[in-house]
């Protein structure tokens, strides 16, 4: 596990990936890519990578952690509702719906 700038990186022998987050009014953050391959979903893998983040940010003293996923990714939805995310609003991006989702970190 290893922290560079504004990419959390965490990796085992099994896989390797990578958080890409932003700093917002210093008190949250936003989430901006998170992927796991497809041969790897389904194995907890994502859980692990949100539990991994939430550390992350309580250690950095974030209050929140945001996200958005597109109104087409029923699968991503699920996962993040399932995670503790609740939808905030609804954005358009490049002619795209999205829902803004965000989760309040316990301390």
């Amino acid at each position: 596990k290893a922290r560079f700038s504004n990419t959390w990186i965490l990796k085992n022998k099994k896989y390797f990936f990578r958080f890409i987050w932003k700093r917002v009014f210093w008190r949250w953050i936003y989430i901006d890519t998170v992927s796991v391959s497809p041969s790897f979903q389904g194995r907890g893998i994502a859980k692990e990578l949100f539990s991994f983040a939430e550390q992350k940010a309580k250690e950095l003293g974030f209050k929140k952690i945001s996200l958005l996923v597109d109104f087409e990714n029923l699968k991503a939805l699920a996962l993040y509702e399932k995670l503790g995310f609740e939808k905030n609003e609804i954005l358009k991006v490049s002619g795209s719906n999205f829902y803004h989702m965000i989760k309040k970190l316990d301390f």
